[in-house]
């Protein structure tokens, strides 16, 4: 019976480990550190072509279908809206190779930053929804800054027409809403189930004889569900999506590389415990002439 207690809170205690390092990688992801390593991750996302032609395909259907809704509501001057609107999407297509799209995407980049954050924390961004698996982000703080140098003077009052309704979507392969809103809750908690963790293991170890063994095998125990919690995280992020595959995959990327880089280093950390806890019973265990006692 004591033996199948030990064995179950092994298992809790390593379950435990493994949502508190999730959850100080994902506090990591929140912080303002965080949101420069996923700009910086975005940043070299859009030097992709292929991440290119997504944006401009976006771009020119989300500004010309906001274009014919205008028209639609235009009466006379509804060619005018049209031909504008068109017009629109091709100084914008035309720009997303330049350096000048460049340091607009980095604005962009931040609204979209700090939509996701808001996500994981429970509250709302007018410019960006997370709803499920798709990730809506408003057109206009990606065109706001190209006003005025860069698009020409005639188009872009028409930009100011373009409210927040004309967007960008992007699907992940997962329900990016609920990982958001649950990796949200364990940041919240991160401390409170690293201490958990830790006095389950405590209890673990002092519940019977072979001690060091026991620390050994929970620790060991709670490196393999970093392990597996990493890796999970990895493939998840990986999925292929519908629509903008190649920018959704590297939203994720960008968003859960910190949590997986925690989950492994801490994997690797209980590991190397463990084992040197395993290594003192063996060793302990053999000067007192047998190998340690099974519990």
């Amino acid at each position: 019976m004591r033996m199948a207690v030990r064995v179950l809170s092994t298992v809790l205690t390593a379950l435990l480990s493994t949502v508190a390092v999730l959850g100080f990688g994902i506090s990591q992801s929140l912080s303002e550190q965080g949101s420069a390593d996923f700009a910086a991750a975005m940043q070299t996302s859009i030097q992709d072509p292929l991440v290119q032609q997504e944006i401009q395909t976006e771009l020119r259907t989300g500004i010309t279908t906001a274009g014919e809704q205008l028209a639609s509501r235009a009466g006379p001057l509804a060619g005018l809206a049209g031909s504008g609107a068109a017009a629109l999407a091709d100084q914008a297509v035309d720009l997303v190779p330049t350096p000048r799209f460049q340091q607009a995407w980095q604005a962009w980049v931040a609204v979209l930053s700090t939509g996701l954050a808001a996500t994981a924390e429970g509250a709302t961004d007018p410019s960006v929804q997370v709803n499920g698996s798709e990730i809506v982000i408003a057109i206009e703080p990606l065109l706001a800054p190209l006003t005025g140098d860069s698009l020409a003077g005639s188009v872009t009052g028409l930009l100011s027409s373009l409210d927040r309704d004309t967007t960008i979507t992007a699907t992940t392969g997962i329900d990016l809403e609920r990982l958001l809103v649950v990796g949200g809750q364990l940041a919240r908690w991160d401390w409170l189930l690293a201490v958990g963790a830790l006095v389950l293991a405590v209890v673990t170890v002092l519940m019977g004889a072979n001690r060091l063994r026991w620390l050994g095998v929970v620790l060991l125990a709670s490196a393999a569900g970093c392990a597996a919690g990493g890796a999970l995280l990895t493939t998840a992020s990986a999925r292929p999506s519908e629509q903008m595959p190649e920018l959704s995959r590297d939203v994720m990327t960008a968003l859960t590389e910190p949590w997986v880089a925690t989950a492994l280093r801490g994997a690797a950390v209980l590991a190397v415990a463990g084992l040197l806890a395993l290594a003192v019973a063996i060793v302990v265990g053999t000067r007192r002439g047998g190998e340690p006692r099974t519990a």
